[in-house]
């Protein structure tokens, strides 16, 4: 904003300095108007453009400079225990401070902790502590790291009947999923 000011500032007066030399020297300077009126819009557009396309980026819901999705999901896998994928992770600006993400993460849960009726999973043991743990850890790091303060994350356990699944990525690290993309 201070160089917005500062530009307005310059602006105002290269055009006193105009109306001047016209009030004093006459008509004969009047081309000293439409010259002004050019440096002064010139220096507007030169100190605006930077606020104009961080707001474009905004209303697009752009992801903010600085930060790589890929990085993130990356960060997230390494830096927090039991996920072993991150898929669905958007990134983007709800204002030019404040960054959004939303991220599909997959946690590899212990094996106890499925309840089975003979080979098939039947569902989860529902007092699971290891989601809990790495959606708090997840955001943890989204928090700290890359400054995203608002952060919605949905777990998935590992093994699934849906999510992983879906995509044809059960077992693996998941880094693209078909129904996302």
């Amino acid at each position: 904003m201070f160089v917005h000011i500062i530009g307005d500032l310059a602006g105002t007066i290269v055009i006193f300095i105009g109306g001047m030399l016209i009030w004093t020297m006459g008509d004969k300077f009047a081309v000293v108007d439409p010259i002004c009126t050019f440096i002064f819009g010139a220096l507007v557009t030169y100190t605006t453009f930077p606020f104009a396309k961080r707001l474009v980026r905004t209303l697009m819901e752009a992801a903010p400079p600085g930060l790589n999705v890929d990085t993130v999901a990356n960060t997230i896998i390494e830096e927090v225990p039991g996920i072993v994928g991150v898929h669905c992770l958007h990134l983007w600006e709800i204002s030019p401070e404040k960054v959004a993400l939303t991220a599909h993460v997959h946690v590899d849960v212990k094996s106890s902790a499925i309840v089975r009726r003979g080979n098939q999973i039947v569902g989860l043991d529902p007092d699971l502590q290891a989601l809990e743990e790495a959606l708090r850890r997840a955001t943890h790091v989204c928090n700290k790291r890359f400054g995203i303060r608002h952060v919605t994350i949905q777990m998935t356990a590992i093994p699934e009947q849906g999510g992983l699944a879906t995509c044809g990525k059960v077992g693996k690290t998941v880094d693209t999923c078909n129904g996302c993309s």
